[in-house]
């Protein structure tokens, strides 16, 4: 596998922004790229250093990665992948497999175990297509991690989020997936309204302190969940179809938090999306 920099080395900077229509379909271009993301504060961070595809979640999904994987060599990056509990997985699942971990947190990345078939990268999300510009995957994976990709407002984040995928589209080799796994927030009435109240209240520093005794520990910086139906619409704007999905285990929610924020239902699901052409 071609080496790569490590420890941020030679990342570059982001081109600047320009607003945009935030229901624009397609390939968003790098010149409407919408900005930085949001970053946690490093106290913050540290609460992240665990694995979410626990044992029996990845036994829901491991059917749809074997038939896919198994059995061939192939390269995975995984975006957001902190301390590379998962990539570990997959390297010792599929040992034709090469992976790349890619985060904005050295802490993390500082947690993972040496692989002779794995690389560490520090960096943005926002810049995997300058990051990786002569580089393709067979596998690009976003684990529970598009949602902490927000911006300065709503509108801003959820096109920072299509813009990623978008970017991760072009990264893909022929035939190629990405792979997400996300926690799917159904509304009661509007379908959207629960992820768009949890991004408000997570946003404000001003409801900082009030949002991190509820139990929210992005407050202050935001966090942005969809519903299953709004993640499927962001893969088709980003030029993806979703391939196939599972659905994964229900999350835990007080009904005085179901009615607060319109939730119909809480779930973990996993997409496999592709090019759409």
């Amino acid at each position: 596998m071609e080496s790569w920099s490590v420890m941020g080395q030679g990342i570059p900077d982001a081109a600047p922004w320009t607003d945009g229509d935030d229901d624009a379909a397609g390939w968003e271009p790098r010149e409407g790229l919408v900005g930085e993301a949001r970053l946690l504060r490093e106290n913050q961070v540290e609460d992240f250093n665990v694995e979410y595809v626990c044992e029996r979640e990845w036994k829901l999904i491991e059917p749809a990665f074997d038939s896919r994987f198994a059995g061939r060599t192939f390269s995975f990056l995984d975006v957001g992948g902190g301390n590379g509990n998962f990539a570990d997985r997959l390297l010792h699942r599929y040992p034709e497999a090469t992976g790349s971990v890619f985060d904005c947190a050295r802490g993390l990345l500082a947690q993972n175990s040496s692989h002779p078939r794995k690389k560490l990268i520090l960096g943005s999300a926002e810049h995997l297509d300058r990051t990786f510009q002569k580089k393709t995957f067979d596998l690009i994976i976003f684990n529970w991690a598009l949602h902490h990709f927000v911006a300065s407002t709503y509108s801003r984040t959820r096109r920072l989020q299509r813009q990623i995928l978008a970017q991760a589209r072009g990264l893909l080799d022929a035939n190629g997936v990405v792979s997400v796994f996300e926690n799917m927030y159904n509304g009661l009435v509007l379908d959207g309204l629960p992820g768009r109240l949890i991004f408000h209240a997570t946003a404000s520093s001003a409801f900082a302190l009030v949002a991190r005794r509820l139990g929210a520990n992005t407050a202050g910086c935001g966090v942005c969940f969809l519903s299953r139906r709004q993640w499927e619409q962001e893969a088709k704007r980003a030029g993806l179809r979703v391939a196939s999905y599972v659905d994964g285990f229900p999350k835990d929610l007080s009904w005085a938090k179901k009615s607060a924020l319109n939730v119909r239902s809480v779930h973990h699901g996993h997409f496999f999306m592709a090019p759409a052409s």
